[in-house]
This record gives structure tokens, sequence and C-alpha cells, in this order.
């Protein structure tokens, strides 16, 4: 990440002048480049960035994405469980975005319902571990 944003440094400052920008495609990259895009006022429009973190505009008001937020898929997941007559929920979700971010909104609709969350596991690389600990 490091020689990336090098990079990115020295593609600002070369001529001609940025406005914009388009790209990157994966979130962790899209959110490290508009941690630090502002200072340039550079507009940043990621393609496919989708962890719900980028919509927080106070913290990155220069990211336009061109998909919808995974957090939009809480509310489907949501939905479903209602529809199926789900109130107790286990949830497994990768320690990365936007798995983290779509795990919170998922938490905070079902705080906000008769539903509960009776096991939460996450995992980094590997899910067997945390699938073991579901099964117990």
């Amino acid at each position: 990440m490091p020689v990336a944003l090098n990079r990115f440094y020295e593609f600002v400052y070369e001529p001609p002048v940025k406005v914009a920008i388009y790209g990157p495609f994966l979130s962790s990259l899209t959110e490290v480049v508009a941690e630090v895009i502002g200072k340039w006022n550079i507009v940043e429009m990621s393609p496919s960035a989708t962890t719900p973190v980028l919509s927080e505009r106070e913290r990155y008001p220069h990211i336009y994405r061109m998909i919808t937020s995974a957090a939009g898929f809480s509310s489907a997941e949501f939905r479903m469980c209602r529809l199926f007559g789900w109130n107790k929920i286990a949830t497994l979700h990768e320690t990365t975005e936007p798995h983290v971010g779509t795990i919170h909104e998922l938490q905070r609709l079902i705080s906000t319902s008769n539903l509960s969350i009776i096991a939460a596991e996450s995992f980094y690389k590997d899910p067997y571990e945390a699938m073991e600990r579901l099964k117990l």
C-alpha cells in the first residue's frame, strides 16, 4: 500500500492539474485514497467500492460511487428474516470491508426489532474455525 500511495502523490503533482480520478475499484483501496484525496479537492469516482464506511459524507466528502453501498443488502437480509419468521439469527462475516460495515448495519436494524442475534462470528481469511464455533 505505501508504494501505491507514493505513486498516487506523484500522480497528483504531475501536470496536468487533476480535478477528478476514476477508481480505484476495491473498497479497501478506495477508502485509503478517500482519506487523502480531499487535501487536493479532487473528486474520487469509484465504480465498484461498496463499503458502507464511504457513506459517511463528513468523513469522505469527495467520494462518489457508481454502485450502491453494500449496506443496502442488510435491509434485504433483514426483511428476508422477517418474511421467513426467523426471530433468532446467527451471523458469520469476514473482518474486512465491506463485510464489517454490512454486518454493523444488519445489527443496527435487528436492534430496532423483535429479532435477536444469538451468535456472531467473524474470520479474516479462513472461515473454518468460525464455522466450528457456530456449531457449538
